[in-house]
């Protein structure tokens, strides 16, 4: 009891009494420096648990706690982590043992009832601070004074009324030496670390395909998507492996009751292996399915089970009742069935041989369609659309590539080049247009070239031709001129600089012998050699001059020439730009117009608005000023032969 320190004011201040009859566990060690835990005597954190318990509820409390270690050991340290430390603490060649506190002391109730203020409510611990006071008695006098409150005792008081886990010490500490009435959340809990449940992984590096299969919210695994996917596969080949559930770490509430993670879900591979795969277990590595055989991939969408055959042609089409939406990875594809309304297929170069009334979404391939796209799309970015029958009411997009369509009704295409033998309403967006009979169908292009044009239903076929920016060609020729006059007159400035250099008396020697000495002609021997050196360093800052203004003029030289080239790909770029656009319709038997459309550069493309808008943009007859045709019958040349494109006459 050396370390005994009276108070004035009796309790007035934590206890320093050390308390001596809390019987201690083998796994407690009492050393001159603390109080210790020794991890390898630990057998279980819940023994831990029942003697710190013990400790509060003999009124005393640990003193010097160190929280940190005291959570850890408590409730956070698993088997694995403890073994851990032993070993880590073995090869320090220290004591495996860590530090819990500096002493037990005596936690009387006066100094209890002094933490008083905890509110815990389901996962929330708020704590009021206040200033307390200690009544006392002194000479038949009654006074009181402020008492001094300790994180150790707050700890031991909070677990005494329930709270025992994951106290914000730093801001305890703060709040009790401010002694202010404010109303503090003091505790978190520590949520689980969720698990992940057991899954699939494509391992064959050389399948042609992008996602892996995976687990359903009901715990089967869903490989759906891979229907009709056919990725050729080799004997032997790995397909498919099983990644292992890995179980969930418990967290904690504010009580120090365990919080489960969710549980982990899991499979048997068996399941999944069908006719031409078998499952096959590496030692060190898991489980895998493996093909049997050369072949293709595929998936029964009934069972869920994959197989490997020689040979697969999907003749079922796609639909939600068959294989729902497709992602192909591969390069050719081939549907004999029917792709049914909003369904998807995505891939690279697809053939469909029956009606297509979903979406049609490659990479950039091809797309070929025999037979008709209704009420559907098309997309290929850079790619080509080829539609051997009928297309209606659809989308056509290629941006950047081609579209061949032999009949088309109601459509929107989007394309480089529209190649089209029938167009009727339709709406028609290309740098290339090639139609072969027009029906109230609205064209925009740089080259259009149509057969016959006619109108449908009051509607007149329309031709917008886009015309270039001439402007910005216009005004970067201008600047571009401006920055020439500006190097040429800078020159002009350098090169009279440089002639007034020369032409004073010792520059004329020197540029007329420095040439003969450099050459070796011309040998310099005593009072000639100290004579040339006198005047070299006469000529030092001139000379100085003459090298900085001759680099500054070779640069300007330079720049000139830069300021030629740009000059000469401008006006290339401009009268290549004027030369693309043109129109030419054969036999106008119905109401047509043709109207020129000045594009800027920093509008909008039209490609890139919205549909509502670009189908108003297409169908905009513009001002009259704008026409080049309006008519019934005749035959459209524009530009004419003498006329000036880049005017739009």
């Amino acid at each position: 009891m050396s370390d005994f320190s009276v108070s004035p004011v009796p309790n007035a201040l934590p206890s320093t009494v050390l308390v001596t009859d809390i019987p201690l566990p083998s796994f407690v060690l009492i050393e001159d420096d603390g109080l210790f835990v020794d991890m390898n005597a630990l057998d279980a954190p819940d023994l831990l648990v029942r003697f710190v318990d013990r400790v509060f509820n003999s009124q005393a409390c640990l003193e010097g706690l160190h929280y940190a270690n005291f959570l850890r050991m408590l409730f956070d340290a698993q088997p694995k982590e403890v073994d851990a430390m032993i070993a880590d603490c073995e090869a320090r060649g220290v004591p495996a043992r860590l530090l819990l506190a500096k002493r037990i002391v005596a936690f009387p109730p006066s100094r209890q009832q002094l933490y008083r203020g905890l509110s815990l409510k389901g996962n929330s611990a708020e704590y009021f601070f206040e200033q307390v006071s200690i009544d006392y008695e002194e000479d038949g006098q009654a006074f009181s004074t402020a008492a001094t409150l300790s994180f150790d005792e707050f700890v031991a008081a909070m677990w005494l009324k329930g709270l025992r886990y994951g106290i914000d010490g730093a801001l305890v500490r703060q709040k009790l030496a401010e002694g202010k009435a404010e109303r503090v959340s003091v505790a978190a809990p520590r949520a689980p670390n969720e698990g992940a449940d057991a899954s699939i992984g494509d391992n064959a590096k050389t399948m042609q395909r992008n996602d892996a299969p995976r687990l359903r919210h009901d715990g089967k695994v869903d490989l759906a998507r891979y229907e009709n996917r056919f990725p050729q596969v080799t004997a032997g080949q790995r397909l498919f492996k099983k990644l292992a559930s890995i179980a969930g770490v418990p967290g904690r509430d504010v009580r120090g009751q365990e919080l489960p993670p969710k549980p982990v879900k899991d499979f048997s591979l068996g399941d999944l292996a069908g006719p031409g795969t078998q499952v096959e277990r590496v030692e060190g590595e898991g489980d895998y399915v493996v093909a049997l055989m050369d072949g293709f991939l595929s998936v029964d969408a009934d069972t869920g089970r994959v197989s490997v055959n020689d040979k697969i042609i999907n003749k079922a089409g796609v639909s939600a009742r068959t294989t729902g939406n497709l992602s192909l990875a591969g390069q050719e594809y081939e549907e004999h069935g029917e792709v049914q309304e909003k369904r998807m297929v995505e891939g690279h170069h697809m053939s469909f041989f029956a009606n297509v009334f979903g979406n049609i979404i490659s990479d950039g391939g091809r797309i070929s369609i025999k037979r008709t796209l209704a009420g559907g799309s098309a997309k290929s970015p850079g790619g080509q659309i080829l539609i051997e029958g009928n297309a209606s009411r659809a989308l056509l997009e290629a941006k950047g590539g081609e579209v061949h369509v032999k009949s088309a009704e109601g459509c929107l295409i989007i394309a480089r080049k529209v190649v089209m033998e029938s167009a009727i309403l339709c709406d028609v967006l290309a740098d290339e247009i090639e139609i072969g009979h027009s029906e109230g169908s609205a064209l925009a292009g740089k080259k259009v070239v149509v057969k016959q044009a006619t109108a449908r239903r009051d509607e007149a076929t329309l031709v917008s031709l886009l015309l270039p920016d001439l402007a910005r060609f216009d005004q970067a020729l201008k600047d571009a001129l401006s920055k020439q006059s500006e190097a040429a007159a800078l020159e002009q400035a350098k090169r009279e600089k440089l002639t007034s250099l020369t032409a004073e008396p010792e520059m004329k020697t020197y540029m007329s012998i420095q040439p003969r000495i450099r050459a070796k002609e011309l040998v310099l021997k005593g009072e000639q050699e100290a004579n040339w050196q006198k005047m070299l360093a006469r000529l030092a800052p001139t000379l100085r001059d003459f090298a900085r203004l001759n680099a500054e003029l070779q640069e300007i030289k330079k720049r000139r020439a830069e300021l030629a080239e740009t000059l000469a790909t401008i006006k290339a770029e401009r009268a290549e730009a004027i030369a693309a656009v043109s129109c030419l319709i054969d036999d106008v038997s119905g109401e047509t117009l043709v109207r020129l459309r000045q594009t800027r550069f920093e509008d909008t493309a039209l490609a890139n608005l919205p549909t509502k808008d670009l189908r108003a943009r297409l169908h905009d007859a513009g001002l009259p000023a704008d026409r080049v045709f309006f008519g019934a019958a005749g035959i459209v040349v524009w530009p004419p032969a003498t006329g000036d494109a880049g005017n739009g006459n």
